[in-house]
């Protein structure tokens, strides 16, 4: 805890030189200033223009905010463009979207990317989902666990819902299947047991009825 307290929120430009050093994307939320703020008409101008400043590959900048996109992308034409929402990309030049992991089917997803539309989801922090779509061929995924996933060589393994509810019904048939034979057999093997008590009571009952006449 001491060192978290110590940590600071580090700056874009100080994220654009950790992301040029390392050679990784930048993806980040835009939130517009207060109305009372002093950059609230320029907030996206600033951010641009603190971007091509900077030496990062512009490539490397995927931009999420979707206000005043079309004068970014005059600005910036090297940034790659990122969408999002229900009815996926809306614009001709959309290079990636952005979707929360559960609102989109691994249907949409295969389709997007037949599209050559690059896929990030977010938020997902666990293995077993980070697996998921893996075996969905996601492009990225945006998440607080990249010190977990960066040790993963392969998927968890794991069962798709439908296949596992199959396999739990399969299972309840089969189980059902044999209670139900064991206790034919149970009843039958009785049966026998019953006739053949009374079979050799009879015949002893025969003998000694021979025995006193």
């Amino acid at each position: 805890m001491e060192r978290i307290r110590q940590q600071k929120i580090p700056t874009l430009v100080d994220l654009l030189k950790t992301a040029e050093k390392y050679n990784k994307s930048v993806i980040f939320d835009l939130r517009k200033p207060p109305a009372n703020h002093a950059y609230n008409s320029r907030y996206i101008n600033l951010t641009v223009e603190t971007i091509l400043n900077s030496t990062i590959n512009p490539e490397l900048v995927l931009w999420l905010h979707d206000e005043d996109r079309e004068k970014v992308v005059q600005m910036a034409p090297g940034f790659q463009q990122i969408f999002g929402g229900k009815d996926g990309p809306v614009w001709d030049k959309a290079q990636r979207i952005n979707f929360p992991y559960n609102n989109i089917s691994a249907e949409k997803i295969e389709d997007y990317l037949q599209k050559k539309v690059l896929v990030n989801l977010f938020v997902i922090d666990k293995p077993w989902l980070f697996s998921i779509f893996w075996c969905a061929n996601v492009s990225s995924v945006t998440t607080n666990a990249c010190h977990i996933f960066s040790e993963m060589k392969v998927p968890v393994w794991h069962l798709a819902p439908d296949t596992y509810q199959m396999i739990w019904i399969l299972t309840d048939c089969v189980s059902c299947f044999i209670m139900l034979s064991m206790f034919l057999l149970q009843r039958y093997c009785s049966r026998r047991t019953l006739r053949a008590v009374d079979h050799d009571n009879e015949v002893l009952l025969q003998r000694l009825h021979q025995h006193l006449a």
